[in-house]
């Protein structure tokens, strides 16, 4: 039903009892309603196929919230925001060659890792006169796992007599996967920020919304701002900071792009990639019958995504934000989810630092990244 407190969903059992009282009302008060009875058999079928109704009903009213809506409902509703769930992207990388002096390694050549992701070049590489040149290059595929260590591309995909050594000197960067529910709900309650400028609100809105970008953070010292993000292709991060600071405002950071403002003009906007500070944890479980089969999974897929990174299947949770503290006693409410824990007992530790039973404190250009190899989770 639907009333000042929004809308109550009825359940099978409650449609059930209401059926069972409308039979009798229309049929007598004496008639046999068990589940073995004609009566009784007709109810639960009425009653199973009304629930489903009633489900239908339920989503249709939450999907006009960005709080409960998911799926394709999320989609349309971070339309009317004109704004979209960020596709998975390929990523991007330097590559740098070692080969004979003046020769030319042509664009869409491709190059391979050992585990076998592929990449290819984007331009023509002109080797100099010492047999050195560097040249960008994308991966054909797309998704997190493209996102390569450095030195890690070192095969070539199509040999040359020309090329003795390929490498990438940094890792590739940009790759990701299509964006959960979780993520675009989270832009979207953030969204009306976007609508500013220049405040480190707006700033940090626009780069969350920028293609990639899972998580920012913007320390601002007139008349210096100091951008942090994690993932998204470094051109598309310089351009959305270039166009939400103000005339006069300096940037700083290791990363260093060229933006061309609308008269040709050339300025150099600065950022850094977050620091992933990755978090280590012991769970010490009682549990009793109740708990499930899958119950260390379960632990571990809830405090993945509760902290960020990436689960088993691959999927890369954003989780706490940059800058924000590992909140020790929040992780006791996430582990009592999972069904049949009677006590649980939790160390936690930064990077190889020593376990501990206290919050983890992180600076504003670090991110908790966590994983399924880092949680430890024993039973008894």
């Amino acid at each position: 039903m639907l009333d000042k407190n929004g809308f109550q969903r009825k359940t099978y059992d409650d449609l059930k009892e209401d059926l069972e009282t409308k039979f009798k009302e229309k049929f007598g008060n004496n008639i046999n309603t068990s589940s073995k009875s004609a009566f009784g058999i007709l109810i639960m079928i009425f009653a199973f196929f009304l629930s489903i109704v009633w489900e239908i009903a339920e989503k249709v009213y939450n999907s006009g919230f960005i709080s409960k809506a998911d799926g394709v409902q999320l989609d349309r509703l971070a339309a009317n925001k004109t704004m979209s769930r960020d596709r998975e992207t390929e990523s991007n990388v330097t590559l740098s060659f070692k080969g004979v002096p003046n020769s030319l390694i042509p664009e869409q050549t491709q190059f391979v890792t050992e585990d076998l992701v592929y990449f290819y070049l984007i331009e023509d590489v002109k080797l100099d006169e010492t047999g050195n040149g560097e040249g960008e290059a994308v991966s054909v595929e797309k998704g997190i796992h493209t996102n390569v260590p450095a030195n890690s591309i070192t095969l070539q995909a199509e040999p040359t007599e020309n090329i003795y050594t390929v490498t990438n000197p940094l890792s590739a960067i940009g790759g990701r996967e299509v964006e959960t529910d979780i993520e675009l709900r989270d832009r979207l309650i953030k969204s009306p920020a976007i609508e500013g400028n220049t405040t480190v609100n707006a700033i940090i809105a626009r780069l969350n919304d920028t293609t990639g970008v899972r998580s920012s953070s913007v320390i601002s010292v007139n008349p210096v701002v100091h951008a942090y993000v994690l993932g998204g292709n470094r051109e598309e991060v310089a351009d959305t900071l270039f166009n939400c600071i103000a005339a006069g405002i300096d940037t700083v950071g290791s990363e260093q792009v060229i933006v061309t403002d609308i008269s040709g003009t050339e300025h150099t906007v600065r950022f850094d990639y977050a620091t992933e500070v990755q978090i280590k944890i012991k769970i010490s479980v009682q549990s009793n019958t109740s708990f499930p089969s899958s119950g260390i999974t379960d632990i571990k897929q809830t405090i993945i995504q509760h902290i960020g990174g990436k689960d088993s299947s691959g999927t890369d949770w954003t989780g706490l934000a940059l800058g924000e503290k590992v909140v020790y006693s929040q992780l006791f409410s996430f582990v009592y989810e999972i069904a049949g824990i009677d006590d649980v007992t939790i160390q936690i530790a930064k990077d190889n630092n020593a376990y501990q039973m206290n919050n983890l404190t992180l600076q504003s250009y670090e991110i908790a990244r966590t994983s399924a190899d880092l949680i430890e989770v024993t039973v008894n």
